[in-house]
């Protein structure tokens, strides 16, 4: 069976313990605007095959103690014309100058901006308070059929907080069996 889901505004949700979730098949997202994701733990990412990411302006990485980059056999670092590459034949570095404690300084990235996700609305209790409403006797009631209602006769009957039902307690007489009867929608 298939589950399809559309929020038309915004959506909140919160998991108190842990959440776990297996797609067997593909999981494919999008997103309109910015991610943000924060791990107050470890993050850890495992691929069965390629991690390949694109950014159309920059990708920063940074550690607080040490960033580690291994490669089975070859790791490559290339901007502009210039390279340098790690392989089991060595190191090669390779550029129209190669400048080596000459002076110059590192790059540096735009930095961390994570946006905390903010939590669901916490519903009030209902505390209106709603009287119980005296029903007829069971053999003073007759069976109602199915109303045809109206979409105006819906919302009235909505915003009054009454039933919609066919002659609950009504008699043929137009008298009602019911001290306060509070049925809309249909006539004798």
């Amino acid at each position: 069976n298939d589950s399809h889901l559309t929020v038309e505004n915004n959506r909140f949700s919160q998991t108190k313990g842990n959440s776990h979730h297996t797609t067997d098949g593909e999981h494919r997202e999008r997103i309109g605007a910015d991610y943000s994701l924060t791990v107050n733990g470890s993050h850890h990412s495992k691929q069965g095959k390629d991690q390949l990411v694109e950014a159309g302006t920059e990708i920063h990485h940074k550690a607080g103690m040490k960033i580690v980059i291994e490669a089975g056999a070859e790791v490559t670092l290339k901007a502009g014309g210039s390279f340098v590459k790690v392989d089991p034949s060595g190191v090669t570095i390779s550029g129209p100058l190669v400048r080596m404690n000459s002076g110059g300084g590192p790059g540096s990235g735009r930095g961390v901006g994570v946006r905390e996700p903010l939590l669901p609305a916490i519903l009030t209790e209902n505390t209106s308070n709603n009287e119980p409403v005296e029903l007829a006797e069971t053999g003073n009631r007759i069976n109602a059929g199915p109303v045809p209602a109206s979409a105006q006769t819906l919302k009235s009957a909505a915003t009054k907080d009454v039933a919609l039902v066919k002659q609950c307690g009504r008699q043929p007489d137009g008298s009602c069996t019911m001290k306060a009867c509070s049925c809309e929608g249909s006539t004798a």
